[in-house]
């Protein structure tokens, strides 16, 4: 009973029981009753058993049926959960954005450095025993000097004069028109790109065993002119019999002056070096004739060009003139419609060039013909693809023009490919191989050899201007608009008043006297204290303080009390002290905006100064006309494409105008250019004008002074 009754207290204390736990007894109590029933039936029970076990029946039925259709319904779902992980799909590629592309071959991470390491630059300059295989020859280290370009070295004065009247002194010993047999590797325009002229003899095979043909044009627009120039010598000087150059338009002191090499000579070494490297031009062959089969030159074909002994009637040693044989050489191009060519004309006007001829298919095979002459090998154009070939010729079924194109990715925006033309033996047989390359990285130069800190000018002047807005702008426009609170009041004119009366002592009562205040001041009590260099105010409590006060209340010692009493205040004074406020509050509000304007200025020089300076160096040094008229990122953006970019070049290919007509063109720009600022409502500031005179009237008499000395030294 004890235990009984000791159950019978707990249950009664203790919680009920969780419906979690009755559902687990029912389906024991359930499982017990299946179980019972199963051995009653095999038992052969009793009748009550039997009885009782049958009327369970139904209900043991459809337990079993729901326990089946749980079962099954849980197996389905683990197989189509097994299922869909076996058929799981892949995960989807994404796009790794740390991955760039350059072009076909070459893909770099963007998270690395391009260039793992970068050797250190020469900062001196060789000695004679380092750059000189041998002394008394004067024969260049190839290896050394190589590297020392590769790694930005420099050469001294006396060294590159030696390097340049060598190869002036063997140029100027061979003919107009050079005769050269196979094998010869012919090559392109270099236009100053050192790093991808190491590329293509690379891809052409070391001079010491290979020969070689270049078309001209080694200078101009390109940061590294000097170094190809002095590089491409030294191989002359080193493989007189093997290695050969020609002259291109490029070639003379008219067009180095107006693009980039006259400009870098100066930078790099003293002006000896221009002077020499220009004397040197003069002495580079025309043209050349490659196994009786070939006629190489830079240009094209002449009207004047009738046969191939016409080329030992041209006088080399001189500057090109702007027609003639000579000029139609060097600048001459195949008509743009060559092969379709419906016109009876075999020359037509270079409208491109600005000067000499387009030659026509029937011009070319009528020279070919009359000459036993398979194809004219020619360079002067760049070529997306590093080179082109026209139509075939009438009779032999060869191209009559190929165009080679050797400096890729010309101005570093046409993104074109370059390529090498190798005339060489297979079998019995000489054949043409073309081979191509991509450009190669090169260290970068500011736009004309800008130093870094000229070209930070516009940033700084930014910066600056926004501090000056900074500091002004501590007033907000809404405060300038009204009178200032405290405003400056000379103590001269509140003393200038007869009326106004100071105690004579520390210990005298202040006389009083009428005071007349303005409407906005308010009686008050302010104490004053004598204090040297101190401001005086007026203030909308009447309060004041005195600036060399002195030896007019020197004989207060103690802080003295005043009250509206003390003062008599002339009202006028007051009001041209508010006309002074108001004057110098427009005028506070018109060095913001003034230098608000200035501000925006330097801004916009800032962000437009590097694509204006990319587009001026792609495009020579001078934007062509109307590249601006869409806006800077608009033009930017159309150098997207080979075809793009020699669109937006296309005015530099013309031959530029002399010294003595670009002074008349600069001073039109200079005019139309002022008219410009004149009609610009924001630079209408007299300052501004006149530092724009100034610059403008620099300008002149630099342009002046450029083409006096230009006319001197081309007499």
């Amino acid at each position: 009973m004890k235990s009984g009754g000791f159950f019978r207290r707990k249950r009664k204390t203790e919680p009920a029981a969780s419906a979690s736990n009755e559902a687990a007894k029912s389906a024991i109590s359930q499982t017990s009753r299946v179980n019972t029933t199963s051995s009653n039936n095999a038992s052969a029970a009793t009748p009550s058993k039997t009885a009782t076990n049958a009327a369970a029946r139904p209900d043991q039925t459809k337990s079993t049926a729901a326990t089946k259709s749980i079962a099954a319904t849980n197996s389905q779902k683990l197989a189509n959960a097994i299922k869909a992980v076996k058929k799981k799909p892949p995960q989807l590629n994404v796009e790794d954005f740390s991955i760039y592309k350059i072009d076909e071959d070459t893909v770099v991470s963007t998270t690395e450095r391009i260039c793992k390491n970068v050797p250190p630059p020469a900062w001196s300059t060789p000695s004679d025993a380092e750059l000189f295989i041998d002394e008394e020859k004067f024969l260049p280290n190839i290896e050394f000097l190589r590297n020392h370009f590769i790694r930005e070295g420099r050469l001294t004065e006396e060294q590159t004069l030696k390097i340049l009247t060598k190869a002036t002194e063997l140029l100027s010993e061979e003919p107009n028109m050079l005769d050269l047999e196979a094998p010869i590797t012919i090559c392109g325009d270099i236009h100053g790109q050192y790093f991808d002229l190491m590329k293509l003899f690379e891809v052409g095979g070391d001079p010491a065993n290979t020969r070689y043909l270049f078309l001209g044009d080694y200078v101009d627009r390109g940061y590294f002119s000097i170094e190809c120039l002095l590089y491409l010598y030294a191989l002359k000087i080193n493989y007189p019999k093997s290695f050969f150059l020609l002259r291109g338009n490029h070639e003379c002191r008219h067009l180095t002056e107006y693009f980039t090499f006259q400009v870098e000579c100066r930078h790099k070494y003293p002006e000896s070096v221009y002077e020499a490297s220009v004397e040197s031009f003069c002495a580079l062959p025309l043209a050349a004739l490659v196994n009786q089969q070939f006629l190489c030159v830079h240009g094209g074909l002449s009207p004047d060009l009738k046969t191939l002994d016409d080329f030992k009637t041209i006088d080399r040693f001189t500057e090109p003139p702007v027609s003639g044989l000579m000029c139609d050489i060097l600048w001459a191009d195949p008509s743009e419609t060559f092969g379709t060519d419906r016109k009876e004309e075999s020359f037509l006007p270079n409208t491109v060039r600005g000067c000499s001829y387009f030659y026509t298919y029937s011009a070319v095979c009528d020279f070919l013909e009359r000459n036993n002459l398979l194809s004219v090998i020619r360079a002067h154009e760049a070529q997306d693809e590093g080179y082109r070939m026209y139509r075939k010729t009438r009779n032999n079924g060869f191209p009559a023009v190929i165009t080679i194109f050797s400096a890729p990715n010309y101005l570093d925006a046409y993104k074109n490919r370059a390529a090498i033309l190798k005339y060489e033996k297979n079998g019995d047989n000489y054949v043409l191989n073309i081979r191509q390359f991509n450009s190669s990285p090169h260290p970068f130069w500011l736009p004309n050899f800008m130093d870094v800190f000229t070209w930070s000018l516009p940033f700084v002047g930014e910066k600056i201007t926004d501090m000056i807005i900074s500091i002004l702008n501590i007033c907000s426009r809404e405060e300038l608009d009204e009178i200032t609170e405290f405003d400056p009041i000379p103590m001269s004119a509140l003393l200038a008043s007869s009326e106004t009366s100071l105690p004579a002592s520390s210990t005298n009562t202040p006389a009083k006297t009428e005071a007349s205040l303005p409407a906005s001041v308010e009686p008050a009590h302010s104490k004053v204290t004598t204090a040297p260099s101190t401001l005086v105010y007026a203030s909308s409590t009447g309060s004041i303080a005195s600036k060399d006060f002195d030896s007019n209340i020197s004989s207060i010692s103690e802080p003295h009390e005043f009250n509206k009493n003390d003062l008599k205040i002339d009202t006028s004074i007051v009001h041209e002290n508010e006309d002074m406020s108001d004057l110098k509050n427009s005028a506070l509000r018109n060095k913001i905006l003034a230098i608000g304007r200035m501000s925006r200025m330097f801004q916009i020089l800032r962000e437009e100064t590097e694509t204006l300076g990319e587009l001026r160096t792609k495009s020579g040094g001078t934007l062509p006309q109307g590249a601006l008229l869409a806006g800077v990122d608009e033009a930017k953006s159309q150098l997207r494409s080979f075809q793009e970019a020699r669109e937006a070049d296309i005015q530099n290919e013309s031959m530029p105008p002399s010294p003595n007509e670009r002074t008349p063109i600069e001073a039109e720009k200079m005019r139309r250019r002022s008219r410009a600022l004149s009609q610009d409502e924001t630079l209408n500031s007299p300052v501004l004008k006149e530092i724009l005179a100034k610059v403008e009237a620099e300008e002149a008499a630099a342009a002046a002074a450029k083409a006096s000395t230009s006319s001197a030294g081309t007499k």
